[in-house]
């Protein structure tokens, strides 16, 4: 949920985390090769997994937690705003758990036909390289990423891999955290499929807001600095449509756009389940079945 407003850097689970000081450079390429991000001075540098995101405790024996601490030591890879690709042979992906984002705010974007769809990411989320783009997905669609706002990861290489190895737990907490990611996406579909592009818009800024929000007197600030056309790729809309819908939201008071560009949203978060239709279960059906008063709804 959103946490209080504070000075703090922020994660989903409402962890805390320092700033890191830059250091060398990792091997990994940018949008326009690693001589650039050399110049533009990449941050690498060792964090405790474990401490970034408690979460990843779940399940360990507290009592060899400073073993645990220390085993689960990761480098971090840092990128400014803007383009990047993580193209095969940037990153050594034999043995590893993927990349963990501890900071920043990243975009995923998907372009088959003349059809653009964004996949928002962020704290918490784990992105593997080999699986994000195959083969198979490259035959049909072709994807690039934004960096939105600085952005820093953990290195889950091979090497982190076999060092927590002596806890699967761990391992296992990493793999769900892919797993999360895989049903974020389903419910983004599920609000793309939503009739109205206004309902999309709200509930998918609330979507947003409940992992990366934070609360204030006024309502649940998103800082979410996104074009009405990127607003229309998370959403399955177009532009024009989007602009319409965004305007009707403001004048009904649901969401506020402030002058830092951040999203101001208001009242309760919308509710998107139904009540599933009745049906009959099993056993009632054998029963009419077997008396002849079964109906079709065919």
């Amino acid at each position: 949920m959103p946490h209080e407003e504070d000075n703090q850097p922020s994660l989903r689970n409402g962890s805390r985390i320092s700033r890191i000081p830059r250091s060398s450079t990792p091997r990994f390429d940018s949008s326009a090769g690693s001589a650039r991000a050399r110049q533009i001075g990449v941050g690498i540098e060792r964090i405790c997994v474990l401490d970034v995101e408690p979460e990843l405790r779940s399940g360990l024996d507290p009592t060899s937690l400073p073993e645990q601490r220390r085993a689960a030591s990761a480098l971090t890879w840092s990128l400014p705003r803007g383009r990047f690709s993580c193209a095969p042979g940037t990153f050594d992906l034999e043995g590893s758990l993927g990349l963990l984002i501890v900071e920043g705010l990243i975009i995923r974007h998907l372009l088959t036909g003349d059809m653009e769809i964004l996949e928002l990411v962020g704290p918490g989320d784990v992105l593997c390289p080999s699986v994000d783009m195959n083969a198979e997905m490259a035959h049909y669609t072709q994807q690039h990423w934004t960096v939105m706002r600085r952005a820093r990861f953990a290195i889950l290489d091979r090497s982190f891999t076999l060092a927590v190895s002596s806890w699967p737990e761990i391992a296992a907490n990493i793999s769900d955290r892919v797993a999360m990611r895989v049903g974020w996406m389903a419910l983004s579909t599920a609000i793309r499929g939503l009739r109205r592009v206004d309902r999309r818009l709200l509930a998918m800024l609330w979507f947003y807001a409940n992992r990366w929000g934070r609360v204030t007197p006024e309502g649940v600030v998103l800082e979410l600095e996104l074009t009405h056309r990127q607003l229309a790729g998370l959403v399955g809309a177009r532009r024009p449509s989007v602009t319409t819908a965004l305007s009707a939201l403001e004048r009904s008071g649901e969401i506020h756009r402030r002058h830092d560009r951040s999203w101001l949203l208001r009242g309760e978060r919308p509710a998107l389940t139904v009540s599933p239709p009745a049906t009959a279960s099993p056993a009632h059906e054998l029963s009419a079945l077997a008396t002849g008063t079964h109906t079709s709804t065919r």
